[in-house]
């Protein structure tokens, strides 16, 4: 049989690329809490694999604990296979808000919350297979704005603002970033910063990419706010101290005229001198706790945030600080010990004690003072993939260790998908780089928690902690100007840490979830890749996600997505093929097709073999005859 319209077709897959359709799992309807409905349509189509669906946390917790069972059990009796992907909605797993009222804003707390609702998705996919390793699938980001690129030509290098970007953009392959989300690491506060050309001080103009903006941030921020404070303070403390030791020394001169008697006006003088010197005193403290306060915010900052690399001085005034800091701490104590010893005794060594004691502590500001200038810059303001790496890879070690706590060898597997390119962590690197983080956290607690080796310990988080690759998700780089070449080299990069993937096909602009096939994603070249190293297409392994294509054309995604698949009908890789057989009669997989539309054999007459009965979740009958339409009576 020929098929005249499909042979023409000319999509990503004219290499004829076969994956055998035993290995397509199909999705759920991901917006209703009935997947036991939607598990069984899939079942009774033929699909050998149940990716069970999810896009709102208060859907997902809807679906009482019975129905994950009863799909477990469905599916078991098909000899299907079943996966779990946890809702998807406000479920950032570096801790971002991404409800409407949090507006993006990072807290500990929110991090704490997912984690939790990880681990109740990771539960609920247990109960999917009690005795198997279920893959729970979750999102790599909730949405946060994270890169996106552009490309320089050479000659654009040398109008760099920094010329320590040159490198780094060449081994990029002359890429540079376009946009960057960044985040606050103080009060998780996020906002974007593009690339842009300023005018330098010559003239010419100056290309600021967003990481040399970050790190402007970060200076203006620390100067402004940290640094420029404790300035004008010191300033303003040597004003008032200078006025203080002017009437100081003034009062003293009257007090040696006193033997031999003051004029009224004198004695006044003496009168009002002392009240200044309190007043002054008082604001000499003042000042100081001022300072000492902003001090102490400076401490905290560069304890938390300190860049990892120095420069010039930067890494010696550091050590010099940190000197003077604890000299301060000490000269607090002692302050407070004399103070309150020459309250208690009033006398000329109490006295002397408690002044040399300010004068000390007066050395060690000006000490201080002379390191701010010199200190490095830290880093408050931080790029959101980097912040979200080290977050997200808590909270998926966390939520991984605690069920396989509770269950073992047989708990669920925890795999972390990329999502769209501009958002954190879905370049191959950065969720590379998250995955291997969360499995050195699972490891170690491992290992402390239960006394067993690092090397085992690291064994079974790599086994319970992978990546969900998205192949049509990484094609989107392309209307950042990415090539097919550059798009199958993101799949070589995460290939070792891949346990599932997601197939759905689109032109690099939208995800619009097309059968594969249909689109420009290099779907074949990307699954080689990731065969190189280990992966296996088994059955189940791949799901197809087809809902745009649905959505559209009301025609099952799974059918076209097989034709172009090349996939075979038969378990013999053998003619004839699904490209051949997808428009015939007693088409299988999803339905009836066009020659026995689903209107005839199911509302129409109600004989449809896909019909089960309704202990099986089949549709209940309604008052009237399904053959003549008459009351029943």
């Amino acid at each position: 049989m020929v098929d005249t319209f499909f042979d023409k077709y000319k999509g990503s897959l004219d290499s004829k690329y076969t994956i055998p359709s035993g290995s397509l799992a199909s999705t759920t309807n991901p917006q209703t809490a009935n997947q036991i409905a939607e598990a069984t349509k899939i079942l009774n189509a033929g699909v050998l694999g149940v990716d069970v669906s999810q896009i709102s946390p208060d859907v997902f917790q809807s679906i009482p604990k019975e129905h994950f069972s009863e799909i477990g059990r469905l599916t078991k009796l098909t000899g299907a296979e079943v996966d779990l992907h946890a809702p998807v909605q406000e479920m950032d797993p570096a801790g971002f808000d991404t409800s409407r009222a949090g507006g993006g804003r990072w807290s500990e707390q929110t991090r704490q919350e997912i984690e939790r609702q990880f681990k109740d998705a990771l539960e609920k996919g247990h109960l999917l297979d009690p005795k198997g390793n279920v893959p729970v699938n979750f999102h790599a980001s909730g949405g946060i704005p994270g890169k996106t690129w552009r490309k320089l030509e050479e000659s654009d290098l040398k109008n760099l603002a920094d010329s320590r970007e040159i490198d780094k953009i060449r081994k990029n392959n002359m890429r540079v970033e376009d946009t960057m989300g960044i985040v606050n690491q103080d009060d998780g506060q996020i906002q974007s910063i593009r690339f842009d050309t300023r005018k330098g001080f010559s003239g010419k103009d100056e290309i600021w990419t967003p990481e040399v903006r970050r790190r402007s941030i970060n200076r203006t921020e620390w100067e402004n706010r940290t640094i420029l404070p404790v300035f004008t303070l010191q300033k303003e403390r040597a004003e008032v101290q200078e006025r203080h030791d002017r009437i100081l020394a003034r009062q003293e001169d009257l007090k040696k005229l006193e033997p031999s008697g003051l004029s009224p006006q004198e004695e006044e003088e003496i009168r009002t001198n002392g009240l200044h010197l309190n007043s002054f005193g008082s604001h000499v403290q003042e000042i100081d706790k001022n300072i000492e306060m902003n001090l102490i915010d400076i401490n905290d900052k560069l304890k938390k945030y300190s860049p990892k690399e120095f420069r010039g001085r930067e890494k010696d005034a550091k050590k010099e600080f940190d000197i003077y800091i604890k000299e301060l701490d000490k000269n607090q104590d002692d302050m407070a010990t004399s103070h309150e010893n020459f309250l208690r005794n009033r006398d000329e060594t109490s006295r002397n004690k408690f002044i040399g004691v300010q004068r000390q502590r007066k050395d060690i500001l000006n000490r201080i003072s002379s390191t701010l200038s010199e200190l490095p810059t830290p880093e408050v303001w931080r790029q959101t993939d980097d912040f979200s790496k080290e977050k997200a890879a808590k909270t998926i070690a966390n939520a991984s260790l605690h069920v396989y706590k509770k269950y073992g060898n047989n708990a669920p597997l925890t795999v972390v998908e990329n999502i769209f390119p501009e958002w954190t962590l879905s370049r191959a690197e950065d969720l590379k780089d998250t995955v291997e983080k969360s499995r050195n956290i699972f490891a170690e607690n491992l290992s402390k928690e239960k006394n067993i080796s690092k090397e085992e310990a690291k064994k079974v988080a790599s086994r319970f902690i992978g990546v969900t690759w998205d192949v049509g998700h990484i094609n989107m780089l392309r209307k950042q100007g990415f090539t097919e070449s550059e798009i199958v080299e993101e799949a070589k990069k995460i290939a070792p840490l891949v346990k599932q993937v997601h197939l759905t096909d689109n032109f690099g602009f939208s995800d619009v979830h097309l059968p594969a096939g249909m689109g420009n994603v290099p779907i074949g070249p990307q699954l080689k890749e990731l065969q190189k190293k280990g992966f296996k297409i088994e059955k189940g392994k791949l799901v197809h996600e087809g809902g745009g294509w649905w959505q559209h054309f009301k025609t099952d995604p799974v059918i076209e997505a097989m034709g172009n698949l090349d996939s075979p009908l038969y378990t013999v890789s053998a003619e004839p093929s699904w490209g051949y057989m997808r428009d015939t009669e007693g088409v299988y997989k999803y339905g009836f097709g066009d020659i026995l539309p689903e209107m005839h054999f199911k509302d129409l007459y109600g004989g449809g073999f896909a019909n089960l009965p309704k202990e099986l979740g089949g549709q209940v009958g309604g008052d009237r005859s399904r053959f003549t339409g008459a009351p029943n009576e």
